[in-house]
Formats: structure tokens, C-alpha cells, sequence
């Protein structure tokens, strides 16, 4: 897994701008999709081994092996703050945004946070709303 999203974090990470939010989107579903597979298929061993040994869950780890690789990626991380910023601030200001990839982007930054705090919380919320209250001004 960790091989494969390192691959997956290259290609998002050498994305144009215009298509970062679609290229992440396409990999989270991917990825959430493979986690399912692996999660069923190594059903037996999370409900035993992973629980009487206090280990992170198959789908878990996954979760924070994408989160670590790809949504924080240095050359991802910054770039996807800003162009989900950019996307407020333009409908904002009356022009027409893809609702339906933001809505998909930032609940995946959400469920990012299966450990602790959420990617949202860290690498976003703060941004946003320091760029709300400076709109509301």
C-alpha cells in the first residue's frame, strides 16, 4: 500500500493546478475503494489479532498511510489549500465552482483525521476562516 500511494502522491503531486482537485478526488475514491477490498479480505484478522493487540485497523491504516503520503505530500499539502480557498473566494464573488468535487475534497480531509485531529482541522480550517473574516470585513 505504502509503495503504491507514493506512486499515486508523485502523479498528484506533478498535477497542473486546474486538475489537482479532481486528480485527489479520483485517488481517495480509488484508494477508499482498494481499503474496502483489503478490509473484507483481512476481515478475521482485524476482529482478532487487531483487537486483542491493540493494532490500527487494516481500513485505519490506510486511511493514514494516504493521509501521510498523499494529502500531505510537500509539493500537495499547500497547493490544495489554496486552490480550495480559491474556490470559495470565487464563488463568492458570483462565479461558478464544481460543488460537488469541494464537497468530495474536503470530506475527505475530514475522514483524514481517523487518529486525531482531522487534515481539515490542521491543514484548513484555519485558513478558511481567516479568509472568511477578512471577506465579512
Amino acid at each position: 500500500v505504502q509503495d503504491h500511494l507514493t506512486m499515486v502522491a508523485e502523479t498528484v503531486a506533478q498535477t497542473p493546478d486546474e486538475q489537482l482537485l479532481q486528480t485527489i478526488a479520483t485517488s481517495w475514491n480509488d484508494h477508499q475503494l482498494t481499503m474496502m477490498m483489503v478490509r473484507d479480505i483481512l476481515m478475521y484478522m482485524d476482529r482478532t489479532y487487531v483487537a486483542q493487540n491493540k493494532k490500527t485497523p487494516v481500513y485505519d491504516l490506510g486511511l493514514i498511510i494516504f493521509r501521510d503520503t498523499v494529502a500531505r505530500h510537500e509539493q500537495v499539502k499547500d497547493r490544495l489549500r489554496h486552490i480550495l480557498l480559491e474556490n470559495i473566494a470565487n464563488e463568492r464573488s458570483g462565479q461558478l465552482i464544481e460543488r460537488m468535487l469541494m464537497r468530495n475534497t474536503l470530506s475527505m480531509l475530514a475522514e483524514l483525521g481517523v487518529d486525531g485531529p482531522s487534515v481539515y482541522e490542521e491543514d484548513f480550517e484555519q485558513y478558511f476562516l481567516e479568509t472568511t473574516r477578512d471577506f465579512y470585513r
